[in-house]
């Protein structure tokens, strides 16, 4: 059996962390382009009085290789505040279509570990368009070898 909870705005209070960490790093505000926010909890949603799961999607796990891939390269821009208990990391890229984005990491309190087990350990990643600041760290094509035992945790290999 899996707890969960109803009504609570969780992504739309990461969405306002994300844009103060922003302007904490680029010293500009973040002007709302859109984005996403993989939460590191299992999603989902009533229908007929039956919980649906979210499915996991493939540009989830191939966002969270290429932030890892990102991490190790030493290519993000990061604030870690509270003893280390919360850490954000980001890097700047561009999608297919040229449009940049910036994906980004958030670990609270080791919040990766709180889901359900059978679901897998994921933490929270996310994307926002927004033009790339000045002085931003910007992705590499290098490639450096590292694990991936946690697929779906930015942080964890």
């Amino acid at each position: 059996m899996t707890a969960g909870f109803k009504n609570l705005p969780l992504k739309r209070i990461v969405y306002r962390w994300v844009k103060c960490f922003h302007a904490a790093l680029y010293q500009e505000p973040l002007v709302d382009m859109g984005g996403n926010i993989f939460m590191p909890f299992q999603e989902g949603r009533v229908e007929d009085g039956k919980v649906k799961l979210e499915e996991v999607t493939i540009c989830r796990v191939n966002f969270t290789a290429e932030f890892k891939r990102q991490l190790r390269a030493g290519r993000t821009d990061g604030v870690v505040c509270y003893n280390g208990r919360c850490v954000y990391r980001c890097t700047w890229l561009w999608l297919d279509g040229g449009e940049p984005i910036c994906l980004f990491a958030l670990r609270i309190y080791d919040w990766e570990r709180l889901g359900d087990k059978a679901f897998g350990r994921r933490g929270c990643l996310g994307w926002y368009f927004c033009d790339i600041p000045e002085g931003a760290s910007i992705k590499t094509d290098l490639e450096i070898a590292g694990t991936n035992v946690f697929e779906l945790d930015p942080f964890g290999e």
